[in-house]
């Protein structure tokens, strides 16, 4: 049973190049599995590690005559297990060529300031989550554990699929993640509509700010857009929202 969407997600990220052209395209990178920080990210593991007897019968119910000939070699364990390891990879290679776009559910979480938002001189962009799910129907939270997700590899191909890009390592359970899942990685589309906040942080100065296109934003869509300027509080480790920047 999936978990409800709230009605926001928010994007840390570096105001820089790539955060323009992302405005002005309005284009949400997707982004391969290959690509993450984390080596476990996205990784498929056999949590039932399967015999050879089990494989062997799996690959012959496949191919009864290709995989017969393979397996009457002379180490026929070997063979098989070459089978397991060729159709593990063409999972994972099957993984790795999906789109990824990650989001939080947390608008003021001072670890992602610091890690995705360039140390507080980024900005959080504040989106819609029924405005993307128009075009984007897989958003799902990130489920978080010890140990690796129970995946049946043999009996359900496409749930380890579904699987994988959705469990991380609880150390990451701060970040409160909510991911939407493409078919395919690049560029694409997003409605203006989804985007009404972009917040900046703490450390990001006004006179950096690329003006002039922020300006332009509003003239190309986003009705609804606020910029939100961020100050640090004198009684907590929080940042706190100042008032509104008008460009």
């Amino acid at each position: 049973m999936d978990l409800k969407l709230p009605e926001y997600l928010y994007k840390y990220t570096k105001v820089d190049q790539n955060f323009i052209n992302m405005l002005v395209e309005k284009k949400l990178r997707f982004s391969s599995p290959l690509t993450f920080n984390d080596p476990f990210d996205c990784k498929l593991y056999d949590k039932y590690e399967l015999d050879a007897k089990e494989w062997k019968k799996y690959f012959l119910s496949l191919d009864p005559e290709g995989y017969r000939k393979k397996f009457e070699a002379a180490d026929k364990n070997l063979a098989i297990y070459t089978a397991k390891f060729q159709y593990m990879d063409a999972i994972q290679k099957a993984i790795n060529q999906i789109g990824v776009c990650c989001f939080s559910a947390d608008e003021n979480n001072l670890l992602l300031w610091g890690h995705y938002a360039d140390s507080h001189k980024g900005a959080c962009i504040k989106f819609r989550t029924s405005e993307l799910s128009k075009v984007f129907p897989i958003i799902r939270w990130i489920q978080y554990s010890q140990n690796f997700p129970e995946v049946e590899v043999l009996k359900d191909f496409h749930g380890a699929l579904d699987v994988a890009p959705l469990h991380k390592s609880l150390d990451w359970s701060y970040e409160k993640e909510i991911r939407i899942i493409n078919g395919e990685h690049g560029f694409f589309d997003f409605p203006s509509e989804a985007i009404e906040q972009i917040t900046f942080g703490v450390k990001c100065e006004r006179e950096t700010l690329p003006l002039e296109t922020l300006r332009e934003f509003k003239r190309i869509g986003y009705k609804k857009l606020r910029y939100i300027f961020s100050t640090q509080s004198r009684q907590s480790y929080k940042v706190v929202q100042g008032g509104e920047w008008g460009f």
